[in-house]
């Protein structure tokens, strides 16, 4: 019944997210957010209507990725080895290419707590940045966290959001959680593979409980949680 309603509908008669050259670049990851969602909920929980008589009242879904954005980069750790021959030992970086949730979730993570919170540089000439004149000489500092919680290059720059990294490429200076130009960190590219190769053995061998989930966030210098994230890692046994 499903399957045909789906092939009868009419091109532009439904466009949940969007339609033609202009979709959500996200819908795919979406709707595989929300069958994650509810695969989990309806295993674990059942739902009852405490007032079901009452008015109906219309709330926005909590974005699914929120809560299960760990099973969604796990399950891709598991198809990894699954697809991996029997003779091979270890991590090839080939099967690092595949991560595509894990990439998008370490670039989400830099994007909202930079490993360095600011970087410093020295104007080699007078410099003129709207109506104000930086003179030569002047050293300047650049603050990460207002790079990155630009609304024009990140909209709703509070959310944490895996999904603006489809399809997207930063454009130059609007992601520098390694630094940016001549200066950048020459051990960007290897930092993000050790972040790869751990987070890929952790989420296949352990789980990670916050002991405060509700601990508040500090931001100076960089955001994270006052507790320090104080959490219990939990070996799982297969």
């Amino acid at each position: 019944m499903l399957t045909s309603m789906n092939n009868k509908l009419k091109a532009g008669s439904f466009l949940p997210f969007g339609a033609g050259s202009r979709i959500c670049p996200g819908a795919d990851l979406a709707k595989l957010e929300i069958s994650i969602l509810l695969h989990y909920f309806l295993l674990n929980y059942n739902l009852k209507r405490i007032n079901p008589g009452g008015p109906i009242v219309y709330l926005p879904l909590p974005r699914p990725l929120d809560n299960c954005l760990a099973e969604i980069i796990k399950e891709e750790q598991v198809e990894i080895i699954k697809r991996r021959p029997s003779s091979q030992k270890g991590l090839t970086l080939n099967e690092i290419r595949q991560m595509q949730y894990l990439s998008k979730a370490i670039d989400e993570t830099l994007r909202r707590s930079s490993i360095s919170f600011s970087i410093f540089r020295k104007a080699e000439v007078d410099v003129k940045i709207n109506d104000y004149i930086i003179p030569k000489g002047w050293k300047v500092l650049v603050w990460n966290r207002a790079v990155h919680m630009d609304s024009e290059t990140f909209p709703n720059p509070e959310e944490f959001l895996t999904s603006r990294w489809e399809n997207h490429t930063p454009k130059a200076g609007s992601f520098i959680p390694f630094g940016a130009g001549s200066k950048i960190c020459p051990g960007a590219d290897l930092a993000k593979l050790e972040m790869y190769i751990f987070l890929h053995y952790f989420l296949l061998n352990y789980r990670f409980e916050r002991i405060n989930p509700g601990s508040p966030i500090q931001y100076l210098t960089s955001p994270r949680p006052k507790d320090n994230c104080l959490a219990k890692i939990i070996k799982q046994h297969h």
